[in-house]
């Protein structure tokens, strides 16, 4: 038996597919807080009545049965040619069913087709006729109140959103034109794990949007590789290409195959000095002409909700909890404070931040336009009576 996870590992990297097949199972760690009362309140803004309910390790025959009997499944496991699935809301339309993808995030976009044809597939196999495609998504406009409003909490779209955040290609028109057979596929699936570990292939799936955690196993080699060797250039789509010709350096790339971006240079013109080093001394010394005593060190600390939890927040807000100052007055003396809270406690952070930050000075942080001053913005936007300050 097969998951869709299988069918895109696989469709990946079949050595990554054959690793996991035979690994523990890691525990996924998700980058926001997404508690599972999501899919109780998205039942609660379809309408959800009386329904089937399903559970890991389901016998698919059950969800076949219930649709018979219910107007209503959600989480049913289904499974056609030993690939099984999970559908978060089927709803009976008459002579057919209306499915609803749970997306939990704001713009569902048509960037995991893999994942929505492939329910399309199996479904389409155990005879279910699906009439209409629906996305249930957080509304980005929703801002919570006192009572968190599942109504207003949620979106019902029959569209994939583009790169602009509008609607865009209708959800069913687009599974019905990449659908396709996966008896094939799941054929080389089946024969590949009969067979031993495939060896390592490196392509762009190696370290695209996130770099394959198997990455170091595959390519041990590259942990003893010299530190001005010409895989070390940061975004260069050709870099082993030019390895495989013998250009084995930082300053031996070839200029016509390289993006040049501002850290390729910086790279190629520490690797032609001697000493291994390039410093811009021009824009460091204007950096350091703006800064002025005393020099405060900030750093943030947050977690992502995908569900506001509290007051005047927004789907996939940020909460501050923590931030961290140290301060370097011009004699060398340091002061250092800290401020750690639990739950809501935005208006002391920012009472607390005014009166630990001195009104002179310059404050530095590690990623201050990505981050801190962001949280800044954000605190000030919620206590306008602080903003100035």
């Amino acid at each position: 038996m097969f998951h869709i996870s299988d069918c895109k590992k696989y469709s990946r990297c079949p050595r990554l597919f054959h690793i996991e097949n035979f690994a523990d199972k890691q525990e996924y760690r998700p980058f926001v807080r997404l508690s599972e009362e999501i899919n109780d309140l998205a039942a609660e803004k379809l309408g959800v009545g009386e329904c089937f309910t399903g559970n890991r390790g389901d016998d698919p025959q059950l969800a076949i049965a219930a649709l018979e009997e219910y107007d209503w499944l959600v989480k049913a496991r289904f499974e056609y040619r030993q690939l099984r699935i999970k559908v978060p809301f089927l709803h009976r339309n008459e002579d057919g069913w209306d499915v609803y993808f749970l997306f939990a995030g704001l713009y569902p976009r048509a960037d995991d087709m893999q994942f929505y044809c492939d329910t399309a597939w199996v479904l389409k196999g155990c005879g279910v006729r699906i009439k209409q495609w629906y996305m249930i998504h957080l509304n980005p406009d929703y801002v919570r109140g006192d009572e968190l409003d599942p109504q207003q909490l949620f979106l019902i779209s029959t569209c994939f959103y583009n790169s602009k955040n509008n609607p865009s290609a209708d959800i069913g028109r687009t599974i019905e034109a990449h659908m396709k057979d996966l008896s094939g596929l799941l054929d080389e699936m089946e024969n590949c794990l009969q067979m031993p570990v495939p060896a390592a292939n490196r392509s762009s799936a190696c370290t695209g949007r996130q770099k394959c955690r198997h990455y170091e196993e595959c390519f041990d080699q590259e942990a003893s590789e010299a530190d001005n060797s010409i895989t070390t250039l940061i975004g260069a789509r050709y870099r082993y290409d030019m390895k495989r010709e013998g250009l084995l350096r930082l300053c031996d790339a070839d200029e016509s195959r390289i993006e040049g971006t501002r850290q390729q240079y910086a790279q190629i013109l520490a690797d032609q000095n001697r000493d291994g080093l390039f410093v811009d001394y021009p824009a460091l010394h204007a950096w350091l002409s703006r800064i002025r005593w005393p020099i405060t060190f900030l750093d943030f600390e947050w977690e992502r909700f995908a569900i506001p939890p509290y007051y005047g927040m927004k789907p996939y807000d940020v909460l501050p909890f923590e931030y961290s100052i140290d301060i370097l007055y011009e004699d060398g003396t340091r002061d250092h404070r800290v401020y750690l809270s639990v739950g809501d406690d935005r208006r002391d952070m920012a009472e607390s931040l005014i009166r630990d930050i001195p009104e002179t000075g310059t404050v530095i942080a590690y990623n201050a336009e990505g981050a801190e001053k962001i949280r800044i913005r954000e605190l000030a936007d919620t206590f306008p009576e602080y903003a100035e300050k």
